[in-house]
């Protein structure tokens, strides 16, 4: 069930780093750039799948300079922190319900990268050869490009990834096993305020979702702000953090007030 969020700050300090905390009774959840799925156990082992993504934040995005977002999915044992070797996986990455990538995906040293291209498009793009064994996408060893919707916003991604072979690409896993982790990158949204008759631009950067609408009550001397939230239970169950920062001019009198 999808409804929103309305959250309102009294802020008294120049810059006011404003952070919503959910503590969950695992240790695992959403993260900012990077997250690790809980554990299971696979030929032995405690397996798991940690996914990352650098830089972080969208607006440090910049493919006219070279830089392009890196999205890596590591498959490994989760005891000693090795990976695991022969890996093929299927990716899938999606945002608001919608699947922005999907496809299998092979590496021989267990971590699958990718080169992400963010476009406004319909669909996605995946370059790279095909390893013989499955007719995965892998690159020997180097980021698979792929061109797609994907970072074109900020906010929080989920990639998950179902692992099909491991140790060897001759023979497929007889129960796939499942990985889903959430992973946030940031975004600045800006908005101006009036305050006698001057104004002021303040910045929300969210690592969650869009953030719609920010106003000041200037007889509370108050910011407050909305924010689409998905109040699922099971999806909250995993959220350890919505994290927000309000970035404020010292001279704006709800900072100065401190």
């Amino acid at each position: 069930m999808k409804a929103r969020a309305y959250i309102a700050y009294a802020l008294t300090a120049m810059i006011l780093v404003s952070t919503i905390a959910v503590m969950p009774n695992k240790a695992y959840g959403h993260g900012l750039g990077g997250d690790i799925a809980p554990a299971v156990s696979f030929a032995g082992q405690n397996v798991t799948v940690e996914t990352r993504i650098e830089p972080q934040d969208l607006a440090l995005f910049n493919l006219e300079e070279g830089v392009k977002p890196i999205i890596s999915v590591r498959f490994f044992d989760a005891d000693k922190n090795e990976n695991i070797p022969q890996v093929t996986m299927r990716v899938t990455i999606e945002k608001d319900n919608k699947i922005l990538l999907n496809g299998w995906f092979y590496d021989p040293s267990g971590e699958v990268k990718f080169e992400v291209h963010p476009v406004e498009r319909e669909g996605f793009q995946i370059y790279g050869e095909i390893e013989p064994q499955l007719g995965a996408y892998y690159n020997r060893g180097a980021p698979i490009r792929v061109d797609g919707p994907i970072f074109t916003d900020g906010g929080l991604y989920k990639i998950s990834a179902e692992i099909r072979s491991a140790f060897t690409t001759r023979q497929l896993l007889d129960k796939p096993l499942q990985f889903d982790t959430w992973v946030s990158v940031a975004e600045d949204d800006v908005f101006n305020i009036a305050v006698a008759d001057k104004e002021y631009p303040i910045t929300v950067r969210t690592y969650y979702d869009t953030v719609k609408k920010l106003a000041y009550d200037p007889e509370e001397n108050a910011l407050s702000f909305e924010m689409p939230f998905n109040w699922d239970e099971q999806y909250i169950s995993l959220v350890p953090l919505v994290h927000e920062e309000i970035i404020m001019p010292k001279d704006l009198p709800i900072a100065a007030s401190g």
